[in-house]
């Protein structure tokens, strides 16, 4: 009776871990997709923050992300957030992600392997017909890097609220161009209104350094 009982139990967490198991060729196939993106000769990136590029960066995971029927926000500093509705709207969400942007020859895999695992688990739970307590946001951090504007780490710096908003708007790359300016030509509207809540039920970053 005791060995039965052991042996269902194990049966329902395979079938619970089989359920919940990423689809990874997808999530390897998105990545390739991503790098194509900016990519060197050798083999590396080159994405720098509020460019063209880092824009057709971000393009792309839109159009990916409204293929899975996220809502979509961003604040002044250009941080992106596509929000997965959870069963209770009223609770703070789960934070999943990272950066597009890369170090002016770095890796496919630096920051951008942390947003694209985030799409991936809402990829999987939507197909599993899934749903969560809690929402889920899929964030994109502007200039994290900080390869074309220091400080580093910018995006997440205002989120959080350790770099004031005025101060980082105001930085310029070595051709004189500010944060500012950079969002406001790709389409941002730095004046806008929409705060991202920090109330949020935790944070997921997975990251490979490149």
């Amino acid at each position: 009776m005791i060995d039965a009982a052991v042996t269902k139990s194990r049966e329902e967490k395979n079938d619970m871990e089989e359920s919940t198991r990423i689809n990874s060729g997808r999530l390897w196939n998105s990545l390739m997709e991503m790098a194509k993106i900016g990519q060197t000769k050798i083999g590396g990136v080159r994405r720098l923050a509020l460019t063209d590029i880092d824009q057709q960066a971000r393009d792309l995971l839109h159009q990916w992300c409204n293929l899975e029927n996220l809502l979509f926000r961003s604040d002044a500093i250009g941080n992106c957030f596509y929000r997965r509705q959870g069963s209770d709207s009223s609770l703070p969400p789960l934070v999943i992600g990272s950066h597009l942007d890369s170090q002016p020859t770095g890796g496919k895999y630096d920051g951008v392997y942390g947003v694209l695992a985030g799409l991936e688990v809402i990829r999987t739970l939507n197909e599993r017909n899934i749903i969560t307590k809690h929402p889920i946001d899929l964030v994109v951090w502007t200039n994290e890097e900080g390869s074309r504007f220091v400080p580093v780490m910018m995006g997440s710096g205002v989120f959080t609220g350790a770099i004031p908003l005025p101060y980082a708007l105001n930085q310029t790359d070595n051709n004189g161009i500010s944060v500012g300016s950079a969002l406001s030509q790709l389409g941002y509207n730095i004046n806008n209104d929409n705060i991202i809540s920090r109330d949020i039920f935790g944070y997921l970053e997975i990251h490979i350094e490149q």
